[in-house]
């Protein structure tokens, strides 16, 4: 999940995780990012940014609800928008890991560490 417009470390983090995503396909593991903005207001962010993952519009905000990410300590609008925050989903579609950034300062290396020991590989 990522904050959205108006968040350039969310979008910086969503192009260098879309330009290591062949390391984390070694992993059985799908990128995408969650964002509650229409598509109109994030087409520029996604040019921008060269945004290749997926995109998930969630403008009801269900998704950020339904995995609890609108309070998470990332969320700088809290109750309004998510933050910086990951949740790696099984196969099973058990949440296997949850990470929430504050300070938005985390490498895809740290991220990667945190799938690779949350799926025990």
């Amino acid at each position: 999940f990522n904050e959205g417009v108006g968040c350039p470390p969310c979008w910086q983090q969503a192009a260098t995780l879309s330009a290591d995503k062949e390391k984390f396909s070694a992993l059985n593991v799908e990128l995408l990012t969650i964002v509650i903005d229409p598509v109109e207001q994030i087409k520029t962010y996604m040019e921008n940014y060269k945004i290749t993952m997926p995109v998930m519009l969630d403008e009801d905000k269900k998704m950020s609800s339904d995995y609890q990410v609108l309070n998470m300590d990332s969320s700088m609008h809290m109750g309004a928008r998510p933050g910086h925050t990951f949740v790696l989903v099984g196969t099973d579609n058990k949440i296997k890991w949850v990470g929430d950034y504050p300070e938005m300062n985390v490498s895809n290396e740290q991220i990667f560490e945190k799938v690779k020991i949350a799926l025990g590989k």
